[in-house]
C-alpha cells in the first residue's frame, strides 16, 4: 500500500468490544453512534475499526476512548467540588464581611461613647472645683484595694 491511510470522521467506530454471546449492539454503542452520527463505510457492522482491520486496532481505540471517559468523569467530579468548596469560601466571606461591620459600628459607638466621657470629666476638672479631682482619686484608689483584697482572699 503506497501512501498514507486515510480515515474520515464518518467511517469511526466506537463501539464496546463484541462479546461471544451476542452481536447486539449496546446502548452506549447507540448513544455515541447517536453522537457522531451514526456509522457509514467500509466497517458497519463488523465492530472493527478499519472495516475488520483487526481486534488490535479496535481494542485499542476502544481502551483509549474508555480511558479518556474515566478522566473526563474524574475531572467532572473535581471540578463539582471546586465548585462547591468556591460556593462555601463565598458564604464564609460574606457572613465575615457582616460581622466586620458590625464589629465597625460597635467601635465607632463606643469611641463616640468614651471621648464624650472623657470631654465631661475635662469639663468637671475645668470648673476650678479641685474637690472632684480630689473624690475621683480617693474613689480608684478605694476601687483598687477592694479588688485587691477580692482577688487576694479568693
Amino acid at each position: 500500500m503506497d501512501g498514507p491511510v486515510s480515515r474520515s470522521r464518518a467511517t469511526r467506530r466506537y463501539p464496546s468490544p463484541p462479546t461471544a454471546a451476542s452481536g447486539i449492539p449496546s446502548s452506549g454503542d447507540r448513544a455515541r453512534d447517536a453522537l457522531l452520527g451514526g456509522v457509514t463505510g467500509a466497517g458497519a457492522g463488523n465492530g472493527y475499526a478499519n472495516g475488520g482491520a483487526g481486534a488490535g486496532a479496535y481494542t485499542n481505540e476502544y481502551l483509549l476512548e474508555q480511558h479518556n471517559n474515566e478522566y473526563v468523569e474524574h475531572l467532572t467530579g473535581k471540578m463539582s467540588l471546586l465548585r462547591e468548596i468556591t460556593l462555601q469560601i463565598g458564604d464564609e466571606v460574606n457572613s465575615q464581611n457582616e460581622m466586620l461591620s458590625g464589629m465597625n459600628e460597635s467601635m465607632t459607638k463606643t469611641g463616640s461613647l468614651l471621648s464624650s466621657t472623657i470631654g465631661r470629666v475635662g469639663d468637671l476638672l475645668k470648673q476650678g472645683n479641685n474637690m472632684w479631682y480630689c473624690y475621683f482619686i480617693v474613689f480608684v484608689f478605694v476601687l483598687f484595694t477592694m479588688l485587691y483584697l477580692w482577688l487576694k482572699v479568693r
